[in-house]
């Protein structure tokens, strides 16, 4: 299993007889108590999406509290994703949360007017996205931005300064036993 799964997130097919689709591969079993978990995607590879939201579920029922933290945001969508994660903590139980699909909408639309959707195939994102907020998990926004890219590039190529480690970590929301407790 672990062969087919490096597979998958390699965006390979896994390797099986001719014209015989092999089984989805099982969650990746975690525990609730690892700090940090890094389930990557090959972006467009639809079966690897599936393996990693099948994981998170996984991952979820054991408890886990994590963050969702993704790379196809960008820091200025923070706000827009604090207002779904806002929504969803406070919505009264059996009520829906937003979908993932709003949430991209919000997302892009809060952007700008003629944003682009920044090349991601976000149908393969919104499972993700809804059931962190069904789980009232928080949503962190984690993409470099070009100007950032751009500025610690050009600091190493002028003399390798680290002047743009000074500006440290964003702060990542805590979760508590009521949801996000704040930064």
């Amino acid at each position: 299993m672990f062969a087919a799964l490096m597979h998958l997130l390699a965006g390979c097919t896994v390797p099986s007889a001719p014209l015989v689709e092999p089984p989805p591969p099982a969650a990746v079993p975690l525990r609730a108590d690892r700090p940090l978990v890094l389930l990557g995607e090959v972006h467009d590879n639809a079966a690897g999406h599936a393996l990693r939201l099948r994981t998170f579920d996984a991952w979820l029922a054991t408890g886990a509290r994590p963050a969702l933290v993704l790379e196809q945001f960008e820091p200025s969508d923070q706000p827009a994703l604090d207002a779904a994660s806002r929504r969803a903590a406070e919505a009264a139980p059996g009520t829906p949360v937003p979908s993932g699909a709003e949430v991209v909408a919000t997302v892009l639309a809060a952007r700008g007017s003629g944003a682009a959707s920044g090349g991601w195939h976000w149908p393969f994102y919104e499972p993700l996205i809804e059931r962190a907020l069904r789980a009232r998990l928080p949503i962190i926004a984690a993409n470099v931005g070009r100007d950032e890219a751009r500025r610690v590039a050009t600091a190493k190529q002028a003399g390798g300064s680290r002047s743009h480690c000074s500006t440290g970590p964003r702060p990542v929301p805590r979760i508590g036993s009521r949801g996000m407790t704040g930064v």
